[in-house]
């Protein structure tokens, strides 16, 4: 049987956090309709969840407690290598906050672009 790759996510406007599967072949409508089928046992199972006991419940802890019920069904739950990259939406400066320091010698003409841009007229 063919394995194919899914990813079940926990997203807001400011957070992103995937879990990655790979399992059995299937559309995206039919994954996302048996996440939608598993959605109210997992939020049950969040809702017993001893690391929940203390804590606010939202959409991450569903999530979260919908990963042994995929598994249950012939998904298996992965953990990919990756490498992020991560700092503020604009580099205007070589600091630590702006994560720079692996940037080498670029970085400071990157810089200085963004302040050129940032400094420019504004057509109204």
């Amino acid at each position: 049987m063919k394995q194919q790759f899914y990813v079940l996510a926990y997203a807001t406007w400011e957070d992103y956090v995937p879990h990655f599967f790979s399992g059995p072949e299937m559309t995206q409508d039919g994954f996302q309709s048996m996440c939608d089928s598993l959605l109210e046992v997992a939020a049950m199972g969040a809702l017993l969840s001893e690391n929940n006991r203390n804590d606010y419940i939202g959409w991450n802890e569903i999530v979260e407690a919908m990963i042994p019920f995929l598994e249950a069904n012939g998904f298996t739950h992965i953990n990919p290598t990756k490498v992020d990259y991560s700092g503020p939406g604009i580099i205007d400066a070589i600091d630590d906050w702006h994560k720079t320091d692996k940037l080498g010698d670029v970085a400071q003409q990157i810089v200085n672009h963004n302040l050129y841009i940032q400094n420019l007229p504004i057509d109204i």
